[in-house]
């Protein structure tokens, strides 16, 4: 069966996160994850000032 889908709702906040599947790792270089981590910043950033 199927689970519920989620309520979301404007303005909500939400909890995201990043797991690899079998628990692997994500990021699979030194770069990857700093670099991951700045374009979430610029969407943030970009997302606030819309």
């Amino acid at each position: 069966m199927p689970r519920k889908s989620r309520l979301e709702s404007e303005g909500g906040i939400y909890h995201v996160i990043n797991r690899g599947n079998y628990r692997g790792d994500v990021f699979r270089s030194p770069k990857a994850k700093p670099a991951f981590l700045q374009c979430l910043g610029e969407v943030f950033r970009a997302y606030l000032m819309s």
